[in-house]
């Protein structure tokens, strides 16, 4: 067991670049959440917007690697999937002076589509690395600055097959179609 989860390895890895990286999220009141918030701590990460839900526990994901390699992920989001428009509204201010806003859909996909709209009024660019993969409406990508997919996602997103170099290049034209608004 590990601590980590998509969010939290990519506020790692910026804070470890030397950026001021603040998470918000949710984790219960259990040992998974100590060891969370002290990996984050440990790594630079800011941890002042993380909410200790009373009524969760921390969210957790089993990964298992198949005989080919390829991987399957089953994820229970626990407190993360309780995370919601206000808790976002409460780091407003963080948000708008924010120079990147970096998001996953490990939190429900309303949160995310008021997170791009929050960001994008502010004029903060955003990434968002849709994943775990959810077909969606074209609308929610509009205001992100960079999508971050893999050919799972590619293929989530556009509902073309990513198979070869030509199918990837017209997913991408699909998924930067859908940016613009």
């Amino acid at each position: 067991m590990i601590p980590g989860g998509k969010g939290a390895n990519q506020a790692a890895a910026a804070a470890r670049l030397g950026v001021e990286v603040e998470m918000l999220g949710r984790v219960g009141k259990d040992a998974f959440a100590e060891e969370m918030l002290d990996n984050m701590r440990h790594q630079g990460v800011g941890t002042d917007h993380i909410i200790r839900d009373t009524e969760a526990a921390s969210g957790t994901a089993m990964i298992m690697v198949q005989a080919d390699g390829d991987n399957s992920i089953v994820v229970a989001p626990g407190a993360n999937g309780r995370v919601n428009v206000e808790d976002v509204d409460r780091m407003e201010a963080a948000i708008r002076q924010a120079r990147c806003l970096v998001l996953q859909f490990e939190i429900p996909l309303p949160v995310v589509r008021h997170a791009i709209a929050l960001a994008d009024r502010a004029g903060v660019r955003v990434v968002l690395n849709p994943a775990p993969a959810y077909a969606v409406d074209a609308d929610l990508l509009h205001g992100v600055y960079c999508l971050v997919v893999n050919e799972t996602e590619a293929e989530t997103l556009t509902g073309l097959s990513v198979d070869d170099l030509d199918e990837a290049r017209r997913a991408a034209e699909a998924l930067r179609q859908m940016q613009i608004p």
